[in-house]
């Protein structure tokens, strides 16, 4: 089996609540169902390599609150190794309000950051990164510059070592992260706070502003997603499910099903449409366990159409 893939980023704390519509201001009613999951988007994306096969490592930080518990068995659960998280005390996890509607499947999330501090640079040194396969950053600007020392740290210890950065938020210091990855994940948020209007346009503006070679990949929603590298650039269709489910963390799906088809050296263009099949599957069940499952029928698929080509 291959080394562990490692994720860098937030591990928090969704409450979620799932109501049939989006609920009026200034009312009260009762919801089908309330439930408490473990969230961030590079602790979902460990999740997901784990259930797609992949050892999987999350480093973040924690804090010896009384969740410190919850999270821990929800990482094991999932299959997916933490030993290396620092432990701070005296903190809170950051929390996440979710209101899922039913009808549709949409998700509107209020957060809050609390008082947990962010990875620094000197935890991240303390690892051996020769036991990875892989590995990729939750771009996070309140911690900019610590992710761009420990990318820096990376290609100073190992060149040959693929990194990949996820930007989704409208934040302009997080436009520094584009020229340091192999591949870049930008969501449709950030692609509109550029000022692309769409998926391919955005692919092509981002490739002008990364290194050669770089793979750049974004995903937009219902409509699919498009990738690029060294001025080709190409678009998928989505794969919805017969019913919508769940939509949170669905592109932390897409990334990690991605990043799953470059550890296994595919060519990209076959990993958009794993991506997009995956993260299909993943909207159409509760969260990510067991989503595992779908990786050979999507693999057959998807040999049985190049077969037709």
């Amino acid at each position: 089996m291959k080394k562990p893939t490692l994720c860098v980023g937030l591990v928090c704390v969704d409450v979620v609540a799932e109501t049939e519509g989006f609920p009026v201001e200034d009312t009260d009613q009762r919801i089908p169902d309330l439930s408490y999951r473990r969230g961030g988007n590079a602790s979902n994306s460990s999740t997901v390599l784990a259930q797609l096969g992949m050892k999987s490592e999350f480093l973040g930080t924690l804090t010896n609150s009384m969740q410190l518990d919850f999270i821990r068995e929800d990482f094991s659960k999932h299959c997916v190794t933490i030993e290396q998280c620092p432990i701070f005390p005296v903190c809170e996890f950051p929390t996440s309000i979710v209101i899922i509607s039913t009808i549709n499947g949409t998700r509107t999330i209020l957060h809050h950051p609390k008082n947990l501090p962010e990875l620094d640079i000197q935890h991240f040194s303390n690892l051996d990164l020769t036991n990875y396969s892989w590995i990729h950053f939750e771009g996070r600007s309140t911690n900019i510059d610590n992710i761009k020392q420990m990318i820096r740290t990376v290609r100073e210890r190992l060149e040959y070592m693929k990194i990949s950065v996820e930007i989704e938020k409208a934040r302009p210091v997080l436009d520094e992260l584009l020229p340091l990855a192999d591949v870049v994940f930008v969501s449709k948020e950030y692609a509109y706070f550029s000022g692309f209007r769409t998926m391919k346009e955005a692919v092509e503006g981002f490739l002008d502003v990364t290194k050669p070679g770089t793979i750049v990949v974004c995903a937009w929603g219902s409509e699919g997603a498009a990738a690029g590298q060294n001025g080709t650039v190409v678009s998928q269709s989505a794969c919805p499910p017969v019913q919508i489910v769940d939509t949170l963390g669905a592109g932390d799906t897409f990334n990690a099903a991605f990043i799953y088809s470059q550890v296994n050296l595919w060519d990209w263009e076959k990993g958009l449409e794993f991506a997009c099949q995956i993260a299909g599957n993943k909207i159409g069940q509760k969260g990510f366990l067991g989503i595992g499952r779908f990786k050979h029928p999507v693999e057959a698929l998807l040999k049985s159409q190049q077969q037709r080509r």
